[in-house]
């Protein structure tokens, strides 16, 4: 599996070095697509910077630049990095009302410092007008406005704020002159560099999430080393926090992980890890395969259990994540096998090098999900009538759909949390 990251520099009008925005990328070719749900992408873009990658290295310890939706602010994912190394960028387009207003002035309180993007003439940037005076920089595209625009923008930040100019798309010496002489400070295009691609080969092992499945998927697991894990990684307890229904629930929990994650435990918590194996370890470019990893894990494990199987009926939930898992994260079962921990029945089940009756559950799950229906023909013995199934699949249905709203299922107080 591979991970990738645009970094493009910015520079000052001395032409030294200031920092970078580190930006979305699919691979080193392909280098841009639509986005199709901005939340998710520049969410990973943040996520996969400090766990996929070494995030002093990435970034050579100067500031860094990242845009954050309005949902990202509001959920805190920003403060996963400290204000001394990120400055918290949002973009015009960002829906800015009392709430977001209050969150940027947080941020700011708290020592962020605050960028603007895409700022214009149009109603959209204007609507920052109030709120001007907390940023720190504003990005102005100099390609996009003729010199009188420019003026006209540039005067209405300077009126309403200290902001520092930030110029894109500044690609000849001509355009670093007239940016200089209009009073920018800071500068970005292809005068000063294309976006760099980064990738790095992700050991499955090495991820936050998977040290924390494979601590947990230990027969002799440290339940001590798994809080410590959760407590060190910050992707880990922004995730944990964000698990729990109501912001006093997040605050109480905040107080004291190490108590609540006691009251989960390890069986909850190794679902948890691996349900984020499938999430954050996506390399596609939908939810779809994530999601039907995680329909199949809930339908297989409650099948087992309402059909009376002997085995427990969590090998169920296991089998169905890593029967796509090595798809999700595009990495061939032996590999998986060699960097995250699994049973042997369930390796044995995926890879068909021996039968037993896990193999019989897969063999049925997927018939499901490619037909709909319960198939008539199969190796399974079915202690359950038809239209039971058929309405427990459908429920499964729904609940893995959910989960990927609500990302921890398994800790939150749904039906699927309690199990």
């Amino acid at each position: 599996m591979f991970s990738y990251i645009g970094r493009q520099p910015l520079y000052n009008r001395d032409y030294v070095l200031y920092g970078y925005d580190l930006l979305h990328r699919d691979n080193v070719t392909k280098v841009l697509r639509d986005i199709e749900d901005e939340d998710e992408e520049l969410r990973n873009v943040f996520s996969d910077a400090i766990s996929m990658f070494n995030f002093e290295e990435l970034t050579d310890n100067l500031p860094v630049h990242i845009r954050f939706t309005r949902n990202l602010c509001l959920s805190n994912f920003p403060y996963m990095v400290g204000p001394e190394k990120l400055v918290v960028e949002v973009s015009t387009d960002t829906p800015m009302d009392t709430a977001m207003a209050d969150k940027l002035n947080e941020l700011k309180t708290s020592g962020y410092r605050l960028a603007l993007g895409g700022f214009n003439l149009k109603g959209s940037s204007l609507r920052f007008n109030k709120v001007l005076p907390l940023f720190d920089f504003v990005y102005i595209n100099v390609h996009q406005n003729n010199r009188l625009q420019l003026q006209e923008m540039i005067k209405n930040v300077k009126q309403r704020s200290r902001a520092k100019l930030l110029a894109e798309q500044v690609d000849t010496e001509a355009d670093f002159d007239k940016c200089s002489g209009l009073g920018f400070s800071y500068f970005q295009g292809l005068l000063f560099g294309m976006p760099s691609v980064f990738r790095n080969e992700v050991n499955l092992a090495n991820t936050p999430y998977g040290k924390l499945y494979n601590e947990l998927s230990s027969p002799s697991a440290n339940f001590e080393k798994c809080i410590q894990l959760i407590e060190d990684e910050p992707i880990l307890t922004y995730m944990f926090l964000e698990a729990m229904p109501t912001p006093k629930e997040r605050k109480d929990l905040n107080n004291n992980i190490r108590k609540t994650l006691m009251s989960v435990g390890t069986g909850r918590l190794r679902k948890w890890s691996s349900m984020l194996l499938l999430k954050q370890l996506n390399v596609n470019d939908t939810s779809v395969l994530p999601k039907r990893g995680y329909q199949r894990a809930i339908f297989l494990e409650k099948l087992m259990e309402s059909n009376g199987s002997r085995m427990d009926s969590a090998l169920g939930f296991y089998l169905g994540v890593f029967s796509l898992l090595n798809a999700v994260c595009d990495t061939p079962y032996e590999s998986m096998f060699n960097q995250l921990r699994l049973e042997p029945e369930i390796k044995a089940a995926l890879t068909g090098s021996a039968r037993n009756e896990l193999s019989d559950y897969l063999e049925f799950a997927a018939a499901m999900d490619e037909t709909g229906a319960v198939p008539d023909n199969c190796s399974l013995k079915l202690n359950r009538e038809k239209r039971f199934i058929m309405e427990m699949y459908a429920r499964c249905d729904g609940e893995a759909e959910a989960a990927f709203t609500v990302l921890n299922p398994f800790l939150s107080r749904s039906p699927a949390g309690r199990r």
